[in-house]
């Protein structure tokens, strides 16, 4: 016969472990997000650029322009250059909406 022991804290070790991974793995991700966001926004001045942050695990702008620049109005990126960057990234797959506008 064989006792497998202690089974249930085994299983909990492994759930935390994993949780602990999935936390990294994500932040590594919507870091390298931010990342790429603020190398493909237009500059002029650097606000837009710079205005690129994490809040509560979305990635955001709040510049006032933002959506005209993702519109296409510089010459310095394509229209919708938010989600082409986005999409760009590997894993990364919408389930909804990818931009949204305050």
């Amino acid at each position: 016969m064989i006792k497998v022991l202690n089974i249930n804290q085994t299983l909990q070790d492994l759930k935390i472990k994993l949780s602990t991974e999935i936390d990294k793995q994500k932040s590594s991700k919507t870091n390298k997000l931010l990342k790429d966001l603020k190398a493909n926004t237009p500059v002029d001045t650097g606000t837009a650029r710079d205005s690129w942050v994490i809040e509560n695990g979305n990635i955001v702008n709040t510049t006032d322009y933002i959506d005209d620049l993702n519109r296409g109005t510089s010459v310095q990126a394509p229209e919708y250059f938010i989600e082409k960057t986005l999409l760009a990234n590997e894993g990364v797959s919408p389930n909804g909406t990818i931009v949204t506008v305050r």
